[in-house]
């Protein structure tokens, strides 16, 4: 009956909960990945921030995020990209290096595989 139904709607979802206590969990060290996009950080100190052991902080992350640390970090340096190259008069070098590549070579790889446009071409259409 429809009161049954409303008293289920109200009951909280188990796996959103745990979703959220893991979420959070992981937050000093996500917050740490977001804040230091640029730099390249250890496993051992992304996990150390979540009191976890290493293993199981990437098991962890995969489960809450749906990918690894490393594409995590990517898609971050890639966001900040975009962001310069269309609202900055930066090189592409330079928006490279201010993304964490020391070679803007693989920066315009990195791009062009995550986006489907080199940084020129994003340039130009936005």
């Amino acid at each position: 009956s429809a009161v049954v139904l409303r008293s289920l709607a109200r009951l909280p979802d188990p796996q959103a909960d745990i979703l959220g206590a893991e979420r959070r969990r992981l937050a000093p060290a996500v917050s740490r990945l977001e804040y230091d996009f640029d730099r390249t950080l250890t496993s051992d100190l992304l996990a150390a921030l979540a009191g976890l052991k290493p293993s199981r902080f990437h098991d962890l992350f995969r489960r809450v995020y749906g990918m690894g640390i490393r594409a995590y970090q990517l898609d971050l340096r890639c966001a900040e990209a975009q962001r310069l190259l269309a609202g900055s008069p930066l090189s592409v070098q330079e928006i490279a290096f201010r993304c964490g590549y020391t070679n803007p070579f693989t920066f315009t790889r990195m791009f062009t595989k995550r986006t489907g446009r080199s940084p020129t071409d994003f340039r130009k259409m936005n």
